[in-house]
């Protein structure tokens, strides 16, 4: 009996009447009857005809329909419209094939604030009119523009942060994907297919991490099929057609569990043999890597040229339907394993050098409706196919013995040198058709007519329209499942009303014509696949009406809004589950009834609110070969019986509160190919146990608080690929082994306490393409909003050929064993304090297009040498101490597209051949040296980018620069090295010149930094930064902090004081006084607060911020002040809650690190 509630005192003596009141008045449309007069006109009525009336300014006639009396909520226009049902806003609008030109009415659509979906597809839209407009419409989730003749890209969409849905195919966007779409953290869709995109596929694509769905099909992408593919685990189809790809198949989509459609064909040289591990790919549906029949001319020399056998395991796909292994150079026999692919309707091996007999139980197999083994070395005899059996078999053009009515001859040349046909030697035109399955020789599958077969041959069965004459001698059984579907759908739409619309009873969930995934067995026609992913389901799972569809075996839930289950017990009974995701969704008490799902392979409950101790239910799954626990509130250590799990392949902690050493006990699971502990508190170092785990393929351990030294055993692992350790306590050197490891891909070490690179090149070094340490550059290609976090692992550069990134504050000389390395193609050394000279050995690199030096503390000569690199496009050394010459030598760098050289101490005049002679040079930067002379002319309509000031040039074509000191410039170097040279009387012989430092007026900026002083010293209570003193110069070097000032204004420019023993409050009035300043260091030290925050506001010069490792609780509004930022890190502080709108605003176009 429940508790009884006491009610005592005046104010609940008229509860009753109150009570009746509320219900009364809940009542009340119901009582009103005839009154009610109908649902709310929209509110976005007048947004509509605004809309109508500029999509009519370009397409006269366009939308007739809309206006007039009907409600357009009540699909009383044709055009498919859907509006909130409480709010009556317009959230849907389908607008694809209404005959629409000209530019897209961005302010119009912007309108629409409550707008979710929006499809402009099959239009013939040409670019955007005041694309501005896009940002504001956050709340779109899908987003098509595909089927149109863009041609410029939508540069605010990387501010529709909630789009999951992305199609822009069939366009004609071109050069490199652009870098806005990498910041849609939660697209689960991104179509590009049928572009003129270029470029090696760019890494940054693994930021997004919530993908399902990738297509770049049918564009002009190069280079190797990208390694990190493997890490986007939740990959279901992944199409690449018709690029120009090269290379093998990587070993990590050995992990790409979820995959079930993969499309590589048509590709310039993709090689080597089929990997095995593909037929462990338990959901794939669909491979296909040859070049299909009916593509254009372009194709026909570009399918892939796979070799080797047919693997074994390509006979134990236990879901394909789609199988094509066609114009490939694949030898051998015909594994008879393929006898056992109980679920393919389309078997395509024509086009290689098969031999052997086919093995006769292949025409047994029973839902089999094509197979195609012609122009092959095939032996034997042909296998009979059943009576009534609707298998096309086409055969022609091997070597099988004669049949009775077959007789065809064995090529006598290689099989891809025939004409495509089964009558040698006749031209395809006079060949002739019939046989007893009406099959037209030489024509592709899917451009054939007639026959006795309605179905669309050669398109995938689950891809054809519903309808059409049944296949003979196959008869689809009734779903029986139909009752307990319905049962769901009702249980489910008591909390989710709008949910699982497209669910009718009156017609076949088997068939596709219900939205949500639902795979039936072609025998029985029960159930056994059911994928409600995001399908705005929320409330209670209703697990007695899931626990009636007892046929699944894999049931996806993942991305709603379920809070708890009813009678979970109920769903024990599900006991032929092999795959179960709950994730995405706000999960608080964990489901305790998987301890009876024992074929359960795969687990994954991330991103919910469990919290607790590590699930001991997870432990007794035997069969568990995935699990992903990650973004949810575990505590504890993990326990040592997760060694039962013998199987485990993968998994994912990350996220949590996890607390101890590593677990030791993960060693004994051999078979681990990805662990991925980050977001965590474990400590510690990184057990030697672990180095036994040989398979392994990812590995990640950042963001945790792990100590010591870098083992050299991580290099020992054979097959790794991603090794990131970023944001621990690491210390000492990167071991040599790390450069021996032949597969690694990406290594993130930045945010540790490292010192350096080996003293010496190792020994069978591995040639990585490009390696990289520091943060992206300010002011270089067009750097977003990144969050930093434990699934951002390649944050620092958008550059895209990155297979080895050392992204940690390196300092000493730079490693001139580099040199050795081949195959480097990029080196992106910014801002890591490397000191010395340039190596000259850089120069010998043959494959080096990206040299990245700049911001360092570089000294000495440019050598000549570096005029000699071949295929050099892009070099930065600006903002370091070089002095002496620009080579002449470089007028030879004819790829060179950026030569950035400002902020050093070059003398002499500019080599006037740069811009006459290198026709590809966009960008030329020497502004603040010392150079002298004239200005090199800029050829008519070049588009190069040209800064040269604050130099000592001459004054030419009316252009007056700045004023020059009259006397020589100080040197930037120590007294005890050489000087700078400075041109002889005839310009033709530098001579040495003395430099007087006295000569060089101060700079104006020394009082304000004293002043600034004053302030610091007293929040601290000690004399910090003791070498700042008012007699002495800032510019000159003699104040120890990192300070750097104009060459000719001698104002301060750069201002590093990290590691300052700085506390209190930002002294944003001292700091703005600081007029010139671009760059501003206060990361590592103890501030609170900023006070005065409107001084700071005028800093409107600043590019480059840093507050990281403070003790910041507040966000810095100043933020929104600065319109040049291109970098700003607040890393490590006690911000808390979501980012403040206007700083937002602001930073769109900024880099930054929280």
């Amino acid at each position: 009996m429940a508790p009884s509630i006491p009610v005592s005192g005046s104010r609940w003596r008229d509860l009753p009447f109150v009570l009746l009141l509320v219900t009364l008045l809940a009542l009340h449309p119901l009582l009103l009857g005839a009154a009610d007069t109908g649902p709310q006109q929209t509110p976005d009525m007048a947004a509509l005809l605004q809309l109508q009336a500029a999509l009519q300014s370009t397409a006269p006639g366009v939308l007739p329909t809309w206006g007039g009396d009907g409600d357009p909520c009540e699909k009383a226009w044709t055009t498919d419209i859907r509006c909130d049902p409480v709010t009556r806003r317009v959230v849907h609008l389908d607008l694809k094939r209404s005959g629409l030109v000209g530019n897209i009415p961005t302010f119009e659509l912007s309108l629409f604030d409550a707008l979710t979906y929006l499809d402009l597809a099959a239009n013939n839209f040409s670019a955007f009119n005041g694309q501005e407009f896009i940002v504001q419409m956050t709340s779109l989730q899908h987003l098509s523009l595909a089927r149109n003749n863009m041609k410029w890209f939508p540069t605010d969409v990387d501010m529709l942060t909630s789009l999951t849905f992305l199609d822009l195919s069939n366009n004609q966007f071109d050069g490199k994907i652009p870098m806005d779409i990498f910041q849609l953290r939660n697209l689960e869709v991104l179509s590009l297919e049928n572009n003129l995109f270029t470029g090696s596929v760019p890494r940054t694509l693994s930021n997004l991490v919530r993908l399902k769905t990738l297509n770049l099909g049918k564009n002009d992408f190069y280079g190797p099929l990208p390694q990190f593919f493997g890490a986007m685990h939740d990959l279901v189809n992944l199409k690449m057609d018709l690029n120009r790809l090269e290379g093998t198949i990587p070993d990590t989509f050995a992990i790409l569990r979820n995959l079930r459609r993969l499309d590589l064909s048509s590709n310039k040289n993709l090689t080597g043999p089929l990997p095995s591990f593909l037929g462990e790919l338990g959901l794939l549906q669909s491979l296909v890597i040859p070049r299909p029949p009916a593509l254009p001319d372009r194709a026909l020399s570009e399918h892939n040229r796979f070799e080797g056998s047919i693997p074994e395991a390509f006979g134990h796909f236990p879901r394909i339907v789609s199988l094509y292994l066609s114009s490939n150079r694949l030898t051998g026999p015909i594994p008879e394993s393929m006898c056992g692919l109980a679920t393919v309707e389309l078997l395509v091996l024509e086009r290689n050098e098969l031999t052997g007999p086919i093995p006769p139980c292949m025409t047994q197999l029973q839902g089999l409706l094509i197979l195609d083994v012609s122009e092959n070395y095939l032996t034997g005899t042909i296998p009979v196919v059943p009576p009534g059996a609707p298998i096309q078999f086409v055969y022609t053009n091997n070597c099988f013995d004669r049949a009775e009515d077959n007789s065809p001859s064995c090529p006598a040349k290689p099989p891809g040198a025939l004409p495509s046909g089964g009558q040698v030697g006749v031209p395809i035109d006079q060949q002739q058709g019939g046989g007893s399955l009406n099959q037209q020789v030489g024509v592709p599958i899917d451009q054939q007519g007639g026959g006795p077969m309605s179905q669309q041959v050669g398109v995938p069965i689950n891809q054809q329209p519903p309808g059409g004459v049944p296949v003979p001698g196959v008869t689809t059984p009734p779903c029986p499942d139909i009752g307990p579907l319905v049962a769901l759908q009702a249980a489910l739409q008591m909390s989710s009303p709008d949910a699982l619309q497209t669910w009718d009873q009156g017609s076949d969930p088997c068939d596709g014509t219900w939205e949500t995934e639902v795979i039936c067995d072609p025998m029985t026609g029960h159930v056994i696949r059911l994928d409600l992913r995001r399908a705005n389901l929320s409330g209670e799972i209703p697990s007695a009406e899931l626990a009636q569809l007892n046929r699944l075996t894999y049931l996806d839930l993942g991305g709603n809004e379920f809070t708890s289950f009813i009678q979970q017990e109920f769903l024990e009974r599900l006991t032929r589950l092999e795959y179960l995701s709950l994730a995405d969704n706000q999960l608080k008490w964990f489901p305790t009834f998987i301890n009876a799902l024992t074929k359960l392979t795969s687990l994954d409950l991330s991103t919910n609110q469990f919290t607790g101790e590590f699930p001991e239910d997870v432990l007794v799954m035997p069969n568990l070969l995935h699990l992903k626990l990650e973004e949810n509130r575990f505590v504890g250590g993990v326990p040592d019986a997760i060694t039962d799990l013998s199987k485990l392949r993968s998994i994912t902690l990350a996220g949590n509160n996890f607390t101890g050493l590593l677990p030791e006990s993960l060693a004994q699971l051999t078979s681990l190919q990805a662990i991925n502990l980050a977001s965590n508190q474990f400590a510690g170092p990184l057990p030697e146990s672990y180095a036994g785990l040989t398979n392994m393929v990812f590995f990640k351990v950042a963001t945790n608080n792990l100590e010591g030294g870098i083992p050299d055993w991580l290099g020992s692992w054979p097959r790794l690929n991603h090794l990131s350790l970023f944001h621990n306590r690491f210390t000492g050197l990167i071991p040599e082994s790390l450069a021996t490891a032949s597969n690694l891909a990406t290594l993130v070490l930045d945010e540790n306490q490292l010192t350096g690179f080996p003293a010496r090149r190792p020994q069978r070094a591995h040639q990585p393409r490009s390696i990289l340490c520091g943060g992206q550059p300010a002011g270089r290609g067009n750097p977003r909003l990144l969050l930093q976090s434990a699934e951002v692992t390649i944050h620092q550069s958008e550059r895209e050929h990155h297979d080895l990134s050392f992204n940690t504050k390196l300092t000493g000389l730079l490693p001139d064993y580099l040199s050795g390395i081949q195959s480097l193609e990029s080196i992106a050394f910014e801002e890591c304090n490397f000191k010395g000279p340039l190596p000259e050995g850089y120069a010998k690199l043959p494959a080096l297009a990206e040299l990245y030096l700049d911001r360092n503390d570089l000294e000495g000569s440019i050598p000549g040498l570096y005029g000699d690199m071949p295929n050099l496009a892009t070099l930065y050394l600006s903002g370091n101490r070089l002095t002496g010459e620009i080579p002449g030598s470089f007028c030879r760098l004819g790829k060179a597209k950026s030569i950035v050289l400002g902020h050093n101490g070059l003398t002499g005049s500019i080599p006037d051949c740069i811009t006459g002679n290198l026709k590809e040079l966009r960008l030329l930067d020497v502004s603040n040296n010392y150079l002298t002379g004239p200005v090199p002319a800029v050829p008519a309509g070049s588009p190069l980018q040209f800064d040269f000031s604050s130099n000592c040039l001459d004054s030419t074509q009316g252009n007056q620069l700045s004023p020059c000191p009259s006397s020589p410039v100080p040197s930037t170097q120590p007294p005890d090295e050489a000087t700078p040279r400075q041109p002889g009387a005839d310009g033709s012989s530098p001579a040495e010149t003395t430099v007087d430092p006295s000569s060089f007026p101060p700079s104006p900026d020394t009082s304000a930094l004293i002043q600034m002083l004053a302030g610091l010293r007293a929040a601290a209570g000690t004399d910090v930064l003791p070498s700042w003193t008012a007699d002495s110069d800032p510019c000159d070097g003699s104040w120890a902090t990192s300070i750097k000032c104009d060459n000719l204004t001698r104002q301060v420019v750069h201002l590093d004081l990290r590691r300052a023993n700085l506390v209190g409050d930002v002294p944003c009035f001292g700091l703005s006084r600081l007029n010139a300043l671009t760059y501003l260091d206060l990361g590592s030290n103890n501030f609170t607060f900023f006070r005065q925050q409107e001084f700071c506001e005028q800093m409107t010069n600043l590019q480059h911020v840093s507050f990281a490792e403070n003790q910041l609780q507040y966000w810095p509004r100043t933020v929104a002040y600065w319109p040049q930022l291109t970098f700003l890190s607040l890393a490590a502080n006690l911000l808390s809650g979501p980012i403040p709108e206007d700083i937002g605003d602001q930073i769109s176009t900024t880099l930054m690190h929280l």
